[in-house]
């Protein structure tokens, strides 16, 4: 089961004193620990969570070609981003 957060809805609750400003570049930090039957997938890097061209499906399927994973991995890593992007929103609320 994968849930699709859009971060709209929060960006507006948060308002411009939590810093978020949805027509400006917010990068979160991600990071991916993932295994499954003995092949790991360990990276880091920014998502900018302002930028409503970013989809965490799209690069996870585009990561799993590109890295020859098996196709497990497109669901975690796309539910990965999707929990630590809806963690840090909440954390600014």
């Amino acid at each position: 089961m994968v849930f699709l957060v859009n971060i709209a809805p929060f960006l507006k609750l948060i308002g411009p004193g939590a810093g978020i400003a949805a027509d400006k570049e917010h990068l979160v930090k991600i990071n991916l620990n993932l295994e499954f039957k003995g092949l790991s997938l360990v990276d880091e890097f920014y998502w900018d969570i302002t930028d409503p061209d970013n989809c965490p499906e799209e690069f996870a399927a585009q990561s799993v070609n590109d890295l020859r994973l098996p196709r497990v991995f497109q669901t975690a890593i796309a539910l990965s981003i999707r929990r630590q992007i809806s963690n840090y929103v909440l954390t600014c609320a």
